[in-house]
């Protein structure tokens, strides 16, 4: 009988509304964030008794509500100032910009092709985003050095990881991202303990550690470099592969063969993404890095497959 109620809905669902009590869920400004509706008593009529009733509920409904998004502000703040951070240490060399977001992204799918828990992939991202953070305190000569570095050089860009975990160890994280600080600082360690800075070997290298060296050694094999272009992919495998159970975790290494190709090539070229044909990515969508990397080994397989072209039109920036 009440004018604002709308009877369409019942005859369109065959719902019958005998029916309704509404009332506000409001924050602790007072402001609406919902609303709490219940229909059909089976008794008869509402009463005042159901309208306090309702209200207390709303009440609870609307803090849980309100702490929801709370917390959600939160996390979008806590990831903005990451992936800001991992974006200012990229910027100080332009060639190694979006390096923080690409081993990331391809930890991630490591991660979950490894079947990790969203909580174990989200924890890794962090990781994966501040893992060199430590560069701050590498000097901009070596870091933007356009030759090969000495010895000496070297050394000193090694002590990066160990600024990384002093930094991050300073940071105040929850409980939930602890392992941070040892994750993001382990990523040049070795399966056969000839990594830094701790020379771990084995699975004394936290799990996440292993996923970020070998996402950090492909983005390496496969980025422009001051000395030089990107690298033949069939030169890159190779590395890949003699490097399995030696200095990487062979598991993940199949783990990260398992990646589509429309995947890789997205991450390949983050920053082109406008670029890219969707066509080609929904075809290159049906073949993994291990069916290329199959193709590429195997003599007797085509390498003039069109999966394979298209892989390296992308690959060599041929678009």
């Amino acid at each position: 009988q009440d004018p604002r109620f709308n009877p369409e809905i019942d005859r369109k669902t065959g719902y019958r509304t005998r029916n309704i009590l509404c009332v506000p869920m409001r924050n602790k400004l007072g402001e609406v964030v919902g609303v709490f509706q219940v229909l059909n008593k089976l008794d008869g009529a509402f009463t005042d008794d159901d309208v306090e009733m309702l209200l207390l509920i709303s009440t609870i409904a609307a803090s849980q509500i309100e702490n929801a998004q709370l917390y959600e502000e939160q996390r979008k703040t806590f990831n903005s100032l990451i992936e800001t951070l991992a974006s200012t240490i990229d910027a100080r060399d332009p060639l190694t910009a979006g390096h923080s977001r690409r081993i990331m992204l391809y930890a991630d799918e490591i991660a979950k092709l490894a079947n990790f828990s969203i909580e174990e992939r989200e924890i890794l991202r962090t990781a994966a985003l501040l893992h060199d953070i430590g560069k701050i305190g590498v000097r901009e000569s070596i870091l933007t050095k356009k030759s090969k570095l000495t010895p000496s050089e070297y050394e000193h860009i090694k002590s990066h990881v160990v600024y990384t975990r002093a930094i991050l160890k300073k940071i105040h994280f929850s409980w939930k991202f602890r392992q941070v600080p040892q994750i993001a600082s382990s990523h040049h360690e070795k399966m056969n303990g000839s990594g830094y800075p701790e020379g771990l070997k084995g699975d004394a290298i936290p799990v996440g550690g292993r996923i970020l060296a070998i996402a950090d050694l492909f983005d390496a094999l496969t980025s422009k470099r001051h000395y030089a272009d990107r690298m033949k992919f069939e030169k890159v495998v190779q590395i890949l592969e003699q490097g399995a159970d030696l200095e990487y975790d062979a598991e993940l290494i199949e783990a990260f063969k398992r990646i589509p190709l429309d995947r890789l090539v997205l991450i390949l070229e983050d920053e082109n993404s406008q670029h890219l044909s969707q066509d080609d990515l929904h075809f290159l969508s049906h073949y993994t890095l291990n069916d290329l990397v199959q193709t590429l080994q195997n003599s007797n397989f085509p390498k003039d497959q069109l999966f394979v072209q298209t892989f390296m039109k992308y690959y060599f920036r041929q678009y």
